[in-house]
């Protein structure tokens, strides 16, 4: 008897067995891709703050015994609220399990070609930020001498996350 090599994975695999007394049978059969297994995605454990970059938004877990997760843009800075955000699964076993024929949509989720990668939305609250600045000064001891003057000292204005507008 004449076993491939490779007897798990998907393909076209050729056995032959050989008689004692001459003569042979040769048996082909075809290993094809399974249905992947339904995959559950992590839960987000925590808000974040605005500014914040959406990788700060911890999941439950970021692999399973199948592949790993991660967010499709984990340096974006998300906008204040609950919105969804792209979070994606990379199998590990491209080979033999058919990923892209699977109906995700069940499961609230698309396989991605061109990344290799199942994506799904996870939600994560980001709760707004507290502004942070130095307010500017007011000049004192100004006298009136019929020209423009400065009024205010903006040169110890700090902003953070932000701008500050001045009008006349």
């Amino acid at each position: 008897v004449n076993y491939p090599a490779d007897m798990t994975n998907v393909g076209e695999k050729i056995i032959t067995v050989s008689g004692k007394h001459g003569g042979s049978v040769t048996v082909t059969y075809t290993i094809e891709k399974a249905v992947p297994p339904v995959i559950t995605f992590p839960e987000v454990l925590n808000s974040i703050t605005y500014g914040q970059m959406l990788e700060d938004a911890k999941l439950s877990f970021y692999e399973n015994e199948y592949g790993t997760f991660n967010w499709t843009a984990p340096i974006g800075v998300p906008n204040a609220g609950t919105n969804g955000y792209a979070l994606d699964f990379y199998p590990e076993d491209l080979t033999n399990y058919d990923w892209a024929a699977c109906n995700w949509q069940t499961h609230n989720a698309t396989w991605i070609e061109s990344r290799s990668a199942l994506c799904a939305m996870g939600q994560v609250q980001v709760d707004k930020a507290e502004p942070v600045y130095t307010a500017p000064t007011a000049i004192e001891g100004l006298v009136y001498t019929g020209s423009s003057q400065e009024l205010i000292s903006v040169s110890e204005v700090q902003v953070e996350g932000g701008e500050l507008l001045l009008s006349r």
